[in-house]
């Protein structure tokens, strides 16, 4: 065979096996895109699974605060003052954080209080952190003797 031939066998082959289209290109772009999308959508959805340590350590130090001024204001007699402290709170890491917290009580007209904690690191307000809750009105000290107010009976009656 000569090197004519040859080439022009290989020109043959060659040009009969076709390159990819466009369809094809831009099919396999979107299958790109779409996986790549999707991978980047996961990576954000897994940031927002673990919750931040330290907002976590600031919410259950409201939660504990919050649950002992209840249990002051439980009953009639005991009153929480408003507060505000700097304190430290144990991360999972181990290192302790510095905070300063505040303990604020509202008075409402039906006679229940509204306690709330706020809690947030030094120096950093920008992750504060809020909890509230509503404490009914005191009940009368366990052992102790309530007396109603003397009213006198309605005249008039038949």
């Amino acid at each position: 065979m000569s090197v004519g031939a040859s080439a022009r066998a290989l020109r043959r082959d060659v040009s009969g096996q076709r390159g990819t289209s466009l369809v094809e290109v831009i099919v396999a772009l979107g299958l790109v895109a779409v996986v790549g999308g999707a991978l980047v959508y996961a990576v954000g959805a897994l940031a927002h699974l673990s919750p931040d340590p330290a907002r976590t350590a600031l919410t259950a130090y409201g939660r504990r605060e919050l649950a002992i001024a209840a249990a002051l204001e439980k009953y009639a007699g005991n009153r929480v003052q408003p507060r505000s402290v700097q304190t430290s709170i144990p991360l999972p890491a181990g290192t302790p954080m510095p905070i300063s917290a505040s303990l604020s009580v509202t008075l409402q007209a039906d006679g229940t209080r509204t306690l709330t904690v706020t809690a947030w690191p030094q120096g950093n307000t920008s992750q504060r952190v809020r909890r509230t809750l509503v404490v009914p009105a005191p009940a009368p000290i366990p052992g102790s003797s309530v007396l109603l107010p003397v009213t006198s009976a309605p005249t008039g009656a038949p």
